[in-house]
């Protein structure tokens, strides 16, 4: 199908939507489409025979091009082509693309963002190509198989203030070279590389408002001097490495960090004390899978979070009450610790719960009854329990808990029958297992939306309820 005619008069179209549908041969008449501005044309050419600078030339206006989900593997050279343009965005996610696409962009010296993540690109990035996009702000290279170093020219990409390596094959670095002070990332994404290292040039930002590190060889002493250095981060995302130490918080507060992961590393001692004055607008903390020792006082006031996660770490001493009723927090994550004593009484008539939705505290060392006002907040949707010394009965209360779809409270040991009431309840994973529960088998565990049921190791009898969507009993 060709598309030529079709266009013929539309000389004030100004965008084009042609996705997902079934082109073999393209040409675009320019003088038709001289005020185009954006074009649509994902999933468009699959036959292995256009190239993105034949795309371009044919839509010579247009200052935004959505290529994605496209077969654009045939080599062109610009020589072949009247290649003038204006085009500013190029975007070809899950596109297949010619292995030197990279070279050839180069001509492209207009362009401000190219997203090319899960491209299907592989090996080294050419020492030309990108280099040459003097005004490019955003660059996205991610879910590839590219290797090898950065070529140094990128520190001359002064305008560059986006740059997402992440998910690449193997051990990215970059070329070193005297630093242009003028190269200013804001944002670097390079999680799940194998780096061996942090880039040198790392030392020299002062601009960084995204630093995503996750899931690398990255070992040594916690980078506390970037932290320091980059007084406007948002998110420092540093899980799955191995550092190690004390975690360090800068001098002077931050008052625009929302998001701290340094999950899944080798960081021990305690906790800063002065982690909410020092982050005060804080938003998602996960400090979970490390070696952090000590109490939650301090975290215990900072009315900004939304999600805690403390999980598998050594920390200790009794669950603060105000840990509870913070304002904002939905997600409350201290599995894996050493807490002990009893659940902290709290006097909900004067409080509304307006967020709390998840608590995990299993594998912990807590013991005496769960306190009446768990089951009195109607907002929880998942409540795990587990591999405590929990013990009582299932209070009437329980059926308060409408929004709930997942209940763990296996090996504990709470005792007498399971109430007829869950039957009201919407839940979807429901383990009771390892306890001292008895009595007859009610027929109110028919639950439709139940996907996981685990009853075993306690004393419950009679027979088994016809329909029950069993598991494990």
């Amino acid at each position: 199908m060709k598309l030529s005619k079709e266009l013929e008069g539309l000389q004030n179209l100004e965008e084009l939507d042609f996705s997902y549908n079934d082109l073999h041969d393209f040409v675009a008449s320019k003088e038709s489409l001289r005020k185009l501005k954006v074009a649509y044309l994902e999933g468009v050419f699959h036959n292995e025979t256009t190239s993105l600078l034949q795309v371009v030339e044919a839509f010579s206006s247009a200052k935004t091009l959505f290529l994605n989900n496209n077969y654009l593997t045939k080599i062109t050279s610009s020589q072949e082509l009247n290649l003038s343009c204006n085009v500013e965005e190029i975007s070809m996610v899950d596109s297949h693309l010619a292995h030197n696409i990279l070279q050839s962009i180069g001509q492209l010296t207009s362009l401000k963002s190219l997203i090319l993540s899960n491209g299907s690109l592989t090996g080294p990035l050419p020492p030309k190509g990108c280099c040459g996009l003097w005004k490019l702000e955003e660059l996205d290279l991610s879910g590839n198989a590219l290797e090898g170093s950065i070529p140094s020219c990128f520190y001359n990409l002064t305008s560059l203030g986006l740059l997402d390596i992440s998910s690449n094959l193997s051990d990215p670095s970059f070329e070193p070279q005297i630093l242009n002070p003028e190269f200013q990332l804001k944002l670097l994404s390079m999680s799940n590389c194998r780096a061996k290292g942090l880039p040198n040039f790392l030392h020299y930002r002062t601009d960084l408002r995204y630093l995503d590190l996750s899931h690398n060889n990255l070992g040594g002493q916690n980078p506390s001097w970037l932290l320091q250095n980059n007084t406007r981060l948002q998110q420092f995302l540093m899980e799955g490495n191995s550092f190690k130490g004390h975690l360090q918080l800068p001098k002077h507060a931050n008052v625009n960090m929302f998001q701290v992961d340094i999950s899944g590393n080798k960081m021990q001692g305690q906790i800063p004390m002065n982690i909410g004055s020092m982050f005060p607008h804080l938003q998602i903390l996960n400090l979970s899978r490390n070696v952090f020792e000590g109490t939650l006082e301090e975290l215990a006031k900072s009315g900004s979070l939304l999600t805690l996660r403390l999980s598998s770490n050594n920390l200790s001493g009794k669950i603060p009450p105000t840990m509870f009723t913070l304002d904002k927090l939905r997600q409350l994550y201290l599995d894996g610790n050493n807490f002990d004593g009893e659940m902290p009484l709290i006097d909900i008539s004067t409080l509304s719960f307006p967020a709390l939705s998840d608590i995990d505290l299993s594998d912990n060392h807590l013991s005496v009854e769960l306190p009446k006002w768990i089951w009195n907040v109607p907002n929880f949707e998942a409540l795990d329990f587990s591999n405590n010394n929990f013990y009582g009965h299932f209070p009437l209360e329980f059926c308060n808990l409408s929004l709930l779809r997942f209940l763990d409270l296996s090996q504990n040991n709470f005792s007498g029958s399971v109430p007829s009431c869950i039957s009201s309840l919407a839940i979807e994973h429901l383990h009771l297992s390892r306890n001292r529960l008895s009595g007859p088998l009610p027929h109110a565990l028919y639950i439709s939306s139940l996907v996981a049921l685990d009853l075993g190791q306690n004393n419950l009898t009679g027979k088994i309820p016809i329909g029950l969507p069993i598991f494990r009993l």
